[in-house]
């Protein structure tokens, strides 16, 4: 390899990556140009709260709840092949509980009153997703967040980005600080923060099973035809080696569809 190879070599490595900028473009006017297509920066996805969350298209949307929807079947066929050896075991009653397919929530819709509602909360900038538990199922809960202005970037896994604290915390800590609010009397007013919960118009694995055998007609173990909308069949369906990427697929197909 020659020197100006290598110095070739070295200066290529040497350039940065493109920095990709967070943008919107739009039909409208400017001076001199009434028919202008004009860029609208948007806040960055990683050193700014609201700008958290990227774009996805529908095909790799789909992708994502189907490979999803593959390992919540091969979770639960690998719990029915070991209940028997820990029938007794407190923590495997957990966790095959919170495996059951008619209480493993899997899509669910929050309308957008709620999302507005948290939102409009003063110093919101995001809303922060948790996983809980309600009537044995699991469901997600929403939360606002405000975004951490001193020392605000957080290290999450190799990646930097802006750090958030929920509403109620952001108020604890700056809000007495800053106004001379007295501390218990705020904690009162905190309590009747806004959150988000989903659970009535969730869909469970196994609802989402029930659906998908509803959409086909599968057979019978003997070669008879079978009604498809029998939830037995289904779940026996998700329950083999061989038709689980079939079941796989169809869920995600039907999770779009539903919602």
């Amino acid at each position: 390899m020659t020197k100006a190879t290598v110095k070739k070599a070295a200066s290529t490595k040497e350039q940065p990556a493109p920095q990709l900028v967070n943008k919107m473009v739009l039909k409208g006017k400017r001076k001199g140009d009434e028919d202008s297509m004009l860029e609208i920066k948007l806040a960055d996805d990683k050193s700014n709260v609201a700008g958290f969350g990227q774009p996805v298209t529908n095909e790799y949307a789909h992708k994502m709840v189907q490979d999803y929807c593959e390992d919540v079947l091969a979770a639960q066929r690998f719990i029915d092949r070991i209940k028997s050896d820990f029938a007794n075991d407190r923590d495997f009653k957990k966790l095959k509980a919170l495996m059951d397919r008619r209480r493993h929530i899997v899509s669910g819709v929050f309308g957008k009153e709620i999302i507005l509602q948290i939102l409009a909360q003063p110093r919101c900038e995001g809303i922060r997703y948790m996983f809980g538990k309600y009537m044995k199922k699991t469901t997600i809960i929403l939360k606002g967040v405000a975004e951490v202005k001193e020392g605000s970037i957080m290290q999450n896994g190799e990646v930097s980005v802006a750090k958030s604290v929920p509403l109620d915390m952001d108020e604890m800590t700056n809000g007495a600080r800053n106004r001379g609010t007295n501390v218990a009397s705020m904690e009162a007013s905190l309590m009747r923060n806004i959150n988000g919960e989903v659970h009535q118009s969730s869909l469970t694995v196994a609802d989402v099973l029930e659906a998908s055998a509803a959409s086909e007609v599968t057979p019978r173990r003997n070669g008879t035809p079978k009604g498809s909308g029998d939830m037995e069949n289904a779940l026996a369906l998700a329950g083999t080696e061989r038709a689980t990427a079939v079941s796989a697929r169809q869920m995600a197909k039907t999770i779009f569809g539903m919602y």
